[in-house]
């Protein structure tokens, strides 16, 4: 830029104190022009930081079954304190994001937000995984948090039977790739029935030839020779009530994968899946976080593997919260079965090396 009416000498006589240092400082901030990347201008909010989340661990829960219950905070929700810097004075269009699986995230129930400090409901449905803060000035670092187990907002009525879910469940031993597939499963349902403080029981009902899922007023266990997308899927009926169960089926894949009730390593072990899918039957959600890979509810499942048949604490914890000893006893509903609505929880497959990052 030339400064117009400074004679020659003058011009040099400024460049030489400049290049003595003598001269005056140039400014280094700068605007945004013409596509010129420069530093923040001035009141531009910073990226939040997360130092700290207390508690850093609880279950997750839904208000109500299925994907509607997704995201929800029931009134017992976990309550987390998160601290940190730049969350902002108020919140806004900000938000905490819990992970769920994927490129699935469910945004916490917001109870409080300062510039230093959030409380809020951890959400239904997620697993553990990273938490983030994210406002205008973007998208905070990640803070670890261990789901220990995720209840799917529903549960069975509590019937004559002195437990919940007076009606009893069959079985059609029907694949072909091994024997005693009913023993095993009976061995699934025993693990979750002998959960000392929980106040449910599993009752085997005889064989069934049912050959796929339906709403029959018969809770079945089957394997089907289709292609169902997963390893097992648990269906679950519910009626008016969003609520309270009606009815399962269970469901394995009889046509992509091989059965064992030995462990053995090429196969899928059937004790073993189902244990999980049970697990669904009593409205525990999978959980997919690498905190989760030990639990029985973990939502990946792979040949060979037995770790399933066993359940950890945060298993038992899940059943003991839903089906309480102590617990009052649910109102039987009594709709009629029109209006249905079934509720899938899946079971995938997974290679050891595709696990599926926060």
């Amino acid at each position: 830029m030339v400064e117009v009416g400074v004679s020659v000498d003058t011009f040099l006589a400024r460049l030489q104190a400049i290049m003595q240092g003598k001269g005056p400082s140039i400014e280094r901030n700068f605007l945004h022009e013409e596509g010129r990347l420069g530093p923040a201008s001035v009141g531009a909010a910073a990226v939040p930081a997360i130092t700290n989340i207390s508690p850093s661990s609880g279950p997750a829960k839904q208000d109500q079954l299925g994907s509607a219950g997704r995201g929800t905070c029931p009134a017992d929700a976990t309550v987390i304190t998160i601290t940190g810097s730049n969350f902002g004075v108020t919140q806004g269009t900000s938000y905490v994001r819990f992970w769920r699986v994927g490129s699935t995230y469910y945004n916490a129930c917001v109870v409080t937000w300062s510039d230093s400090q959030i409380v809020a409901k951890v959400p239904g449905g997620v697993s553990s995984g990273n938490v983030h803060v994210i406002t205008d000035g973007g998208t905070s670092n990640g803070f670890y948090f261990t789901v220990t187990y995720s209840y799917g907002g529903g549960k069975w009525p509590k019937g004559s039977y002195p437990q919940p879910m007076s009606e009893v469940y069959k079985i059609n031993e029907n694949t072909l790739d091994t024997t005693g597939e009913g023993a095993a499963v009976q061995a699934a349902a025993a693990t979750w029935s002998n959960v000392a403080g929980a106040d449910f029981r599993f009752r085997y009902g005889g064989t069934t030839t049912k050959t796929e899922k339906a709403y029959d007023e018969e809770n079945s266990v089957m394997w089907r020779q289709a292609d169902t997308g997963s390893i097992a899927t648990c269906w679950t009926w519910r009626l008016a009530d969003p609520r309270t169960l009606v009815e399962f089926d269970i469901e394995f894949n009889d046509l992509i994968y091989t059965w064992a009730t030995d462990g053995s390593a090429e196969k899928m072990d059937v004790q073993d899946i189902a244990t999980h899918e049970l697990g669904h039957v009593l409205q525990l959600l999978d959980l997919y976080g690498t905190a989760d890979a030990e639990k029985t509810m973990y939502g990946y499942g792979s040949t060979g593997e037995t770790k399933k048949r066993s359940l950890e604490s945060d298993d038992i914890a899940g059943i003991s919260y839903i089906y309480p000893a102590a617990g009052t006893p649910t109102p039987t509903p009594s709709a009629t079965p029109r209006g249905r609505i079934y509720l899938p929880i899946i079971l995938k497959n997974y290679a050891p090396t595709a696990q599926p990052t926060p």
